[in-house]
């Protein structure tokens, strides 16, 4: 039975132990006695738990002998490793008195570094898991992981489209991580979802709150991790709606933000020798993200790269700079690009090298050279207007700046103050610290501004190169969403700065209330419920085809899905599987098979050709308005009278959303091929 209902509050606490023993574990044996502040110690153990745990399950994914076992040893071998380097090398023994002095340094912020992950964790625990099922990408982020778990490692191919074909590489080790959490808080879905959800909230809290420590913000720092992600409320609320679902981008930013934590430390570390641990594990965590997302880790590599320019400046030292950076971004390179090579299947770029392929894309399919296939896969969009404009832009960059104005503050297009006004006090914060922070404060404003601009020119760089959606848009639809860091974080650099100035007359225990309070208000307001009545209309089809459908039996939906069958119900989509923008082969075979089910849906259903064809034992049709069932909007409006006319299908189920036909004439088809994780009973029901 599905039951999104039930929280999985057991199942968080066991992956909260999973990351938390072997994060810490690393800490200490990285990083000796007084090493780490307090406050960075604590908020980084999960993220660090999460680097251990993953790089465990990917070299056991790789070597083929992933198994609930062989990831429990292997872990508890790694951990105890890790305590023995602490206690030959990294004096174990004097940790705790360390520890001590250090909270003492700062207890105030050490006790937030713990209260607010556990605030976001808990606001995650929350979120009713049926909202998944409103989103996209989730369940294709947990069907690759069940591949993997039930492959034992990395599958050279994966069931997309109703095909196996290559597998992606470019998550392969988030994928591992998702492959051994399946094996050991069970394949749910929607109860283990949860659980990683509520812990990658923590996480990527800790993460962000070190982050901001090592910045220089002592006073705030508690405040930019729920500023952006427990808050939909004020300002730009993306990153807080993207931890509203079970999505990768969550893991990618924990190890960047982990990883960008201390880079800045290192970089702004000047006595000799002693940045080298932070920069080895700055890289390391940003190898491990580029395996894990490539975006988050793409986007904090700018961001480091900025603050590098701006450290550099300010402190007028260049060579302690290069010198982390350098270690940093040589140890990420050899570490991602050495888990990715050495992966079976396709990391899938030849889209971005060769954009031409998409009008050939076209022609072969039949549609007119002008035809973007990206845009119909993206917005479902068959009928295209030819595009007619003389700009060298895709968009026009007077627009492109525009909606880069309005992503800092979160407006919506038109609503908001002018882009002028939100530049131009963006402009002025800066002024403001540079004119009166410390330098640590000034460093920071001034590679948050850089940052800023480098997210604009990229956006507008992609928007003249390319003239394919996924492509031209890449920088408006992927990194927009990171502008929510500079408009927190340059507001948060002049309150800190004003805090600084006022040093004395401001109590730290004021500001810990302050952030409690602030906490108070956006944290509950952070947990979203709108559509849930809605969405969990459609769990019973879902739970009847996965007891009554036959292992051979696939499913015909009148949406698009990335992965929803393959993860509630252990049955074949017809239509359902990644989202294939960069990857030609596999985007072919999506919009044939795509195009071939709309003609189906759309006809006059006289014929089970299309059914026998791909083995299709149930018609899934879905009510109007966008997301049911993970998919996006439907692929056409199906008449239900030439439904219930149709003589090769019956009405078995019906929900205020959802209607499933049997096929009457199916008669069994190709069973799902060994080593997948379809029917994971093992029997047709």
């Amino acid at each position: 039975m599905l039951d999104p209902a039930v929280g999985s509050p057991l199942l968080a606490l066991v992956a909260l132990v999973l990351l938390a023993v072997p994060g810490a574990a690393l800490s200490v044996a990285a990083f000796g006695p007084g090493r780490l502040p307090a406050t960075t110690r604590l908020a980084l153990v999960l993220p660090l738990g999460y680097a251990v745990a993953a790089t465990v399950a990917l070299a056991l994914a790789l070597a083929g002998v992933l198994s609930a076992p062989s990831f429990m040893a292997s872990l508890a071998v790694a951990t105890i490793a890790l305590v023995a380097v602490a206690w030959r090398w990294r004096d174990l023994r004097g940790q705790p008195s360390a520890l001590r002095r250090e909270l003492s340094d700062e207890p105030v912020l050490a006790a937030l570094a713990v209260l607010v992950p556990a605030a976001v964790m808990v606001s995650r625990l929350l979120v009713p898991e049926v909202l998944n099922l409103g989103d996209y990408t989730p369940f294709r982020y947990w069907s690759d992981g069940l591949e993997v778990a039930a492959a034992g490692g990395i599958p050279a191919r994966s069931m997309q489209w109703g095909e196996m074909l290559p597998t992606a590489t470019s998550k392969v080790g988030l994928n591992s991580f998702h492959g051994a959490m399946a094996l050991v808080l069970g394949r749910g879905p929607f109860a283990p979802m949860g659980a990683l959800l509520a812990v990658s909230g923590a996480a990527l809290a800790g993460a962000t709150l070190a982050f901001g420590r090592e910045l220089g913000l002592r006073y705030t720092a508690a405040l930019l991790p729920i500023l952006l992600f427990a808050n939909l409320s004020i300002g730009n609320v993306e990153q807080t709606l993207d931890l509203s679902g079970f999505r990768a981008e969550a893991w990618g930013r924990v190890t960047a933000l982990a990883a960008a934590a201390l880079a800045v430390r290192a970089m702004r570390t000047p006595r000799e020798g002693s940045w080298l641990p932070e920069a080895l594990a700055a890289g390391g965590l940003l190898g491990l993200g580029a395996t894990t997302h490539l975006v988050p880790t793409a986007v904090v590599g700018g961001l480091f790269l900025a603050y590098g320019a701006a450290r550099a400046a300010v402190d007028r030292r260049v060579v302690p700079v290069l010198r982390a950076g350098a270690v940093v971004a040589a140890t990420a390179a050899v570490l991602g690009g050495a888990v990715l090579v050495a992966a079976p299947g396709d990391p899938g770029f030849r889209g971005p090298g060769n954009p031409g392929v998409y009008a050939e894309l076209a022609r072969e399919l039949g549609f007119p050279p002008s035809f973007d296939p990206t845009l119909y896969l993206a917005r479902g969009e068959l009928d295209q207007e030819p595009r007619t404009s003389t700009s060298a832009f895709y968009v026009p960059p007077s627009e492109t700046v525009e909606r880069f104005s309005e992503s800092i503050v979160g407006s919506a297009e038109g609503t908001g103050p002018p882009g002028w006004a939100v530049l131009l006090a963006a402009a002025v914060a800066l002024g403001v610290v540079m004119a009166l922070g410390t330098p640590d404060l000034r460093a920071a404003a001034a590679g948050t501004a850089a940052f800023g601009i480098g997210l604009l020119l990229v956006a507008l760089a992609f928007s003249h190169r390319y003239d394919v959606f996924a492509l031209a848009m890449f920088g408006e639809r992927r990194l927009f969403d990171y502008t929510a860091v500079v408009g927190w974080l340059l507001l948060l650099a002049v309150v800190e700065t004003g805090a600084v100035r006022l040093r004395g007359r401001v109590p730290v225990t004021a500001t810990a209330v302050v952030t409690l309070a602030v906490a108070a208000v956006l944290v509950p307001a952070s947990i979203p419920r709108e559509r849930e009545e809605r969405l969990v209309t459609a769990v019973p089809a879902l739970e009847w085809i996965a007891e009554n459908v036959p292992c051979d039996g696939r499913v015909l939906a009148d949406r698009r899905t990335l992965g929803t069958f393959e993860a509630t119900t252990g049955r074949i989509g017809v239509i359902e599987g990644m989202g294939p923008y960069f990857r030609i082969p596999v985007l072919k075979v999506a919009l044939a098979r795509i195009v071939e089910a709309r003609e189906f849906l759309a006809g006059p259903l006289d014929d089970s050709t299309f059914l026998a064809k791909y083995d299709v034992a149930v018609v899934v049709v879905t009510s109007t308005g966008g997301g049911l069932l993970g998919g996006a909007s439907r692929l056409t409006r199906v008449a239900r009278d030439r439904l219930a006319n149709a003589t090769f299908l019956e009405e078995v189920l019906a929900t205020e959303t959802v209607t499933v036909y049997r096929v009457l004439d199916f008669d069994g088809g190709t069973p799902p091929p060994p080593g997948t994780p379809f029917c994971h009973d093992g029997a047709s029901p």
